[in-house]
């Protein structure tokens, strides 16, 4: 179950209400530190989720750790939050109601916690064949866009047929989860080391 009281005190603590719609902007970093491939009019995609919503939005930016020095590409206001030095991304990720990025594996975090994710990749062709990436970012059921404008179109057609096709991902790869990994881990140790 989400804990909303949680939620409620990191939104709280980053100036945002709970009622909110919250977006979480998390570019990776490119071996060049280059950012011509990251969204600077974030205006714009605020303006699109407050819309396809119709409640007020704002989105955080988190920037990788490696590129963390460019965080002043952006205009912050009300709207858009620098998210960059924030002590913890997974906080920001259970703030965040949805999370617009390119190839960075916390796709695979929001994936565990059942959230939406807007893949936004211009330099797919080039990331790929510089960097490489696995079969799972190919095979994730979120929907890719190569440009700002298939980004906005993407947002704006996200419907019950995208939500069943993201479910039916769910399904084909189920996560198995108790609540104690750390616990098990440690007696799985401890076993071995007996033996």
């Amino acid at each position: 179950a989400k804990d909303t009281t949680l939620i409620t005190n990191i939104k709280s603590e980053l100036g945002i209400s709970k009622d909110t719609y919250t977006v979480l902007y998390a570019p990776t970093f490119r071996d060049d530190m280059s950012t011509k491939w990251y969204i600077t009019d974030l205006n714009k995609i605020a303006k699109t989720f407050e819309k396809k919503y119709d409640k007020k939005c704002v989105v955080i930016v988190r920037l990788h750790p490696n590129v963390t020095s460019h965080k002043t590409l952006f205009n912050y206001s009300s709207e858009i939050i620098n998210g960059s030095d924030y002590p913890g991304m997974q906080n920001l990720s259970l703030a965040a109601d949805c999370m617009i990025t390119d190839y960075s594996s916390s796709i695979f975090d929001f994936i565990l916690l059942e959230k939406d994710v807007f893949i936004y990749a211009p330099d797919y062709e080039n990331y790929k064949s510089f960097r490489g990436l696995n079969d799972e970012f190919d095979n994730c059921p979120y929907p890719k866009a190569y440009s700002l404008n298939e980004l906005i179109d993407n947002i704006n057609s996200f419907d019950e047929e995208v939500r069943n096709i993201i479910n039916k991902y769910y399904q084909d790869n189920p996560v198995y989860k108790t609540g104690n990994s750390s616990k098990l881990t440690v007696e799985w140790i401890k076993q071995k080391i007996s033996q």
